[in-house]
């Protein structure tokens, strides 16, 4: 090798090396060595060698010193490190290597943690000598599109071609296999050296002069003496001629480990994997499932999904699940999940049975469709205000007019009856005044549901606005022979927001629960601070919970919109809940609802925290 530095060597071994001056100071460091004794917290190079050990180990390491001086070469084992790293034992081996140039000769330093091995690219079972001579390992200059340029003697010992004839041919002509490319001769040359680079120490099998191949291991490196780069080939047949079994299975074990790990990354990139066992204990969760639920992986792992169940799904659908997959059939569909802070989202999700060594397995593969359902939602919802806004300024014009002629003119006929007439005129002007009045308020929560709120916005403590509206609720909640149970939070951030149309939110909440309570039942309304809106931002929550009748699946989907409800003819409008959706969503806040039949239900509120609370005076 004329032109290759020993450093380029080096600088790719798995162990460390230096170089060693004829004074015991220090010269040359590769990567490893550096990081072996990175914990000295000082500049290595010209410190004496022995200085890095255990000072009651310095004095064996002197004497193997002046014995490598005169046999070229000693080590020792079970040497201790100064640097921090527990119990860990080094072997040390010097050899007379000419690394410097220089009339004073130089040795070669290599430490490697004991017991470690065969050490790819680096067997520690020979001296530094057998590394740069009689061990198989073959150094090839390459430029920069894969050509070979130069190499050494070590080609022809592993090759058993003359050095000479492969200048100037691609390099990939060595191998038949190379890590994953089982035809590397058909791809471009540079292109793969541009993959290996950085990658550490891949497998190969390679191809001898007279047709027979072998196990290999390969390193390549950008060269620091020209544009190209340093190919490092090692044979690791134990014996020419004989491929061995054991090699060729670690090689296809080391290829499909590669392959495994490119398909875990681009899983990881993109979906959220789940591994259950039979009983549905989560055994594997890739960095998305973690990423998206704000799980560790030690928090989920043992655990079922229940963990992150957002309780939007009836029993029934994962009944119908499990039904599915027990079967070996493959299960499709979409599922909210909620979050380890209590954010929602939304995954599009397939679910695989597989069967190994006679055990049920289930792999989960997930994509995160938040995004989209929420589009959709505000597509439906933006649709069902252009409907309503066009109808309101309809009614309004063609209705509330005529309808309060009428209100009028009944409430001055009521006011001046003559006497002596039946008591059913007096009763029927009543029914008409309270039929006008009815509509009338049908018309106002039209145009409230379909106009923008404009109310305006300051910072507020929540907690009031909720104790003005319990104090105007307990008589009703009393008078149902219902308990009210209160826990607000003695201290909580402020809101950016106007009273009426909180204290209006929070209304009709309390009553609608109060209305689906039995007698004895109760209503709970509790606040915290430690929610998150779901786009992260830290908000207020606002709870109020009864233990009443519960709504189905299909009740609780439809309860926000417009003109749907299920209270008897007459005593609802089917507005108040999207009402009080399109008010919270003018605060940018968010409102839930989790019901099951017969387990009562909860009203979630989330406003976002007022930021800027330190500058203004909060107003009640």
């Amino acid at each position: 090798m004329t032109e290759l530095h020993w450093t380029e060597i080096f600088d790719n071994s798995v162990d460390g090396v230096a170089e060693v001056l004829s004074n015991g100071k220090l010269g040359y460091l590769n990567p490893t060595f550096r990081q072996f004794f990175d914990a000295l917290g000082k500049d290595l190079r010209g410190t004496d060698w022995t200085e890095l050990f255990h000072s009651d180990d310095r004095k064996a390491l002197e004497e193997v010193f002046e014995l490598a001086k005169s046999e070229g070469g000693a080590h020792l084992e079970e040497v201790r490190p100064m640097a921090v790293m527990g119990e860990v034992r080094l072997t040390v081996h010097l050899t007379q290597v000419d690394l410097s140039h220089t009339e004073n000769p130089s040795w070669c330093l290599v430490v490697r943690p004991r017991g470690d091995g065969h050490r790819i690219l680096g067997d520690g079972r020979g001296s530094l000598a057998e590394r740069a001579g009689t061990q198989k390992i073959a150094v090839v200059l390459l430029d920069p599109l894969g050509l070979i340029l130069e190499v050494d003697d070590g080609l022809e010992a592993t090759f058993g071609e003359q050095t000479g004839s492969w200048v100037g041919r691609p390099w990939t002509e060595l191998f038949r296999v190379i890590a994953s490319w089982e035809k590397p001769d058909q791809e471009q040359p540079g292109r793969i050296l541009e993959d290996l680079v950085g990658s550490g120490v891949a497998p190969a099998i390679a191809i001898h002069s007279e047709g027979a191949e072998f196990s290999a291991r390969i390193r390549v490196s950008r060269s620091e003496v020209h544009q190209g780069f340093v190919l490092l080939v090692q044979d690791v047949t134990p014996v020419r001629g004989l491929q061995s079994a054991l090699n060729l299975s670690e090689l296809q074990t080391q290829v499909a480990l590669r392959e495994l790990r490119l398909l875990e990354n681009a899983f990881d990139q993109h979906s959220i994997v789940a591994i259950t066992d039979q009983a549905g204990r989560i055994i594997y969760a890739n960095d998305k499932f973690c990423e998206l639920s704000q799980y560790s992986r030690e928090e989920l792992l043992g655990q079922d999904h229940r963990i992150v169940n957002s309780k939007l799904h009836p029993k029934e659908f994962f009944r119908d699940l499990w039904r599915s997959i027990s079967r070996g059939v493959t299960w499709r569909g979409e599922i909210r999940n909620r979050a380890k802070s209590g954010t929602y989202y939304w995954v599009d999700t397939t679910i695989v049975p597989i069967d190994s060594n006679g055990e049920r397995r289930y792999v989960s593969i997930r994509t995160d469709v938040t995004e989209r359902k929420r589009m959709q939602e505000q597509l439906v919802q933006a649709a069902k205000m252009a409907a309503i806004g066009e109808l309101a300024g309809h009614i309004a014009h063609e209705v509330n007019n005529p309808i309060g002629i009428i209100s009028a003119k009944a409430r001055l006929m009521l006011s001046d009856l003559p006497e002596g007439l039946p008591p059913t005129i007096e009763r029927d002007l009543g029914k008409i005044i309270n039929q006008c009045d009815r509509l009338s308020r049908l018309t106002r929560g039209l145009l409230d549901f379909a106009r923008p709120s404009v109310g305006a916005r300051k910072p507020i403590r929540v907690q009031d606005a909720l104790r003005r509206v319990v104090d105007l609720v307990q008589d009703r909640v009393k008078g149902r022979g219902a308990a009210c149970d209160i826990r607000l939070a003695r201290e909580l951030p402020l809101v950016k927001g106007n009273p009426g149309e909180l204290e209006q939110v929070f209304l009709n909440l309390i009553l609608n629960s109060v209305d689906a309570i039995e007698p004895g039942g109760r209503v709970a309304i509790s606040t915290s601070a430690d929610a998150r809106l779901s786009d992260g931002r830290p908000a207020v929550s606002i709870r109020v919970e009864d233990d009443g009748i519960g709504m189905s699946e299909e009740v609780r989907s439809r309860v926000f919109e417009p003109f749907f409800t299920t209270k008897e003819p007459g005593k609802g409008t089917g507005l108040g809940l999207s009402i009080c959706q399109g008010l919270i969503r003018s605060h940018e806040g968010e409102v839930f609802v989790e019901s099951q039949p017969e387990e009562g239900t909860s009203f979630e509120v989330r406003l976002p925290i007022f930021e800027r609370q330190e500058e203004e005076t909060a107003e009640s």
